[in-house]
């Protein structure tokens, strides 16, 4: 990290920073090197590049440990964490909000986030849909035709 006038304020220890947002960063250390790297605010997985994902304050400190296989910024109040193949969100106290359930989760805009279900979602399963701030899922995509 550094300051506006470029100056060093950590010493470089992160193999990755997303997007800052509540005073927070995701923040990956551990990762392979040479490995593919997707950025984490991304629709993509980073799990191929290992290492972990935590979040860092505004002065690069692990404020959340780096336990996570993916990580998304904080908006909302909320973030996308991945652990187990799955995606969950935490609010910036840190609590769970969902279990580790969805395949896919984006980010909180006016209270709903989309996600895309995950198996415990039965017949569900795959399908987009909306939760909101309390984890539940308020709007399902139809089946197809």
């Amino acid at each position: 990290l550094v300051n506006l006038n470029g100056a060093p304020m950590t010493e470089p220890e992160f193999d990755w920073i997303g997007m800052y947002g509540e005073g927070m960063a995701p923040a990956l250390v551990g990762s392979k090197i040479g490995r593919p790297l997707s950025y984490p605010q991304a629709l993509t997985s980073t799990e191929e590049a290992g290492g972990k994902w935590g979040y860092i304050n505004l002065k690069g400190e692990f404020v959340i440990n780096p336990q996570f296989e993916s990580a998304r910024g904080f908006q909302g109040g909320f973030a996308a964490v991945k652990l187990g193949g799955l995606w969950g969100y935490i609010r910036t106290d840190l609590s769970m909000i969902s279990k580790y359930e969805f395949r896919w989760a984006g980010f909180f805009e006016n209270g709903i986030a989309a996600v895309r279900l995950g198996p415990i979602h039965g017949d569900y399963d795959g399908r987009f849909a909306y939760i909101d701030k309390e984890g539940d899922v308020i709007w399902i995509e139809p089946a197809p035709l």
